[in-house]
């Protein structure tokens, strides 16, 4: 298993490290395996917890690994910061903590969604205006968001938005939202192709970027977030038996279910 492994326990919680090529470089990504098993007295929901609010760390981090264009030379890196206004496309699984993170970091959120509830619950963590992509079409957005910046003294440029709905529809409308100066980070995935104006991010002097998961040193800092009351996990997770994992597909294939669901052996539901 290599130098320095010993061993592992059954129900252990292990760092994988994946290796994935880009160009002539390589990536090391850290992921959490969970595996069935006894738990030493250490409760499922703890893992699947920090597995949740893991995934979502991703986000808030993608824009503190490159410098900013528009930063005097480039030296520092972009962050969302206290003041920064946050777009956040898709307020589900990792778009609702991607609010939460952003907010507590000083960021000012806009949440956009097609589900009202979610935008409900969001608007109660973190997220300042909600907006319904169903309702309003990509210019109304963009002008609702103009219009929160001017009223709150926020920057009518450098918006850091997050597209996380992994839809196309979503990659679209997160692409429509570019002003002058913008971080668009791609955190959601879809097979669906995605027809845009590329010539946006010159004209804007905009970046877009993408990233793959959590880095290793980002995790001590987003689940500090969690344990210090700063992003709630609780109202966002719901679990089930995993004796009903065909009836919780299908209820998320029909959006019937809002939170994210969490399959668990029988006997560790709680009452």
């Amino acid at each position: 298993m290599g130098i320095g492994a010993g061993r592992i326990a059954i129900g252990a919680a292990v760092a994988i490290w994946a290796w994935l090529p880009a160009g002539d470089a390589l990536k090391q990504q850290l992921h959490i395996v969970m595996q069935f098993g006894p738990h030493r007295g250490i409760e499922i929901q703890l893992f699947q917890d920090i597995l949740l609010r893991v995934a979502a760390a991703e986000t808030i981090h993608a824009t503190q690994r490159r410098p900013h264009r528009l930063d005097c030379v480039g030296v520092f890196p972009a962050r969302v910061r206290q003041g920064s206004l946050v777009v956040v496309v898709g307020a589900g699984g990792v778009g609702g903590y991607c609010v939460q993170i952003a907010h507590a970091v000083g960021g000012r959120v806009v949440a956009i969604d097609v589900d009202d509830a979610k935008l409900d619950m969001i608007g109660r963590h973190g997220a300042e205006l909600t907006l319904n992509a169903k309702k309003l079409d990509g210019k109304a957005l963009k002008a609702a968001i103009g219009d929160f910046a001017r009223r709150n003294g926020l920057p009518a440029t450098e918006w850091f938005i997050f597209e996380c709905s992994g839809t196309a529809a979503g990659q679209a409308t997160a692409f429509g939202l570019l002003v002058h100066g913008a971080t668009l980070s791609v955190v959601g995935f879809t097979m669906d192709k995605v027809e845009v104006r590329l010539s946006n991010l010159m004209a804007f002097d905009a970046r877009a970027l993408g990233n793959w998961g959590c880095p290793p040193d980002a995790y001590p800092g987003a689940l500090d977030l969690v344990l210090d009351g700063k992003v709630a996990l609780a109202p966002f997770v719901e679990m089930h038996p995993l004796a009903d994992i065909n009836r919780v597909f299908d209820a998320v294939h029909h959006r019937a279910i809002h939170r994210r669901a969490v399959l668990v052996p029988d006997a560790e539901v709680p009452a």
